[in-house]
């Protein structure tokens, strides 16, 4: 397990560090794009929809505890790219 602490799908896989191997540590980066010409108004929609699932206690368990996932939600601004 590569996170900071174990998931709770599975309780009985140490992290790296309780295995004795110090500074390895990684989460998975997750995110939602869409194209560059996407309505601003469009992707408020749906950084708005996405906070307010994030925002319940089930959706933030299941992806928590079961899967070993913590959500961050971001303002979608300047997160252009190629």
């Amino acid at each position: 397990m590569l996170a900071k602490k174990r998931a709770a799908s599975f309780p009985d896989v140490p992290t790296m560090q309780e295995a004795g191997i110090r500074d390895q540590e990684s989460d998975a980066l997750t995110g939602v794009v869409v194209p560059a010409a996407t309505p601003k108004d469009v992707i408020a929609l749906l950084h708005r929809e996405i906070a307010k699932a994030f925002a319940q206690q089930e959706v933030r368990q299941r992806l928590g505890e079961e899967k070993g996932a913590y959500g961050h939600i971001k303002k979608p601004e300047g997160r252009g790219g190629t």
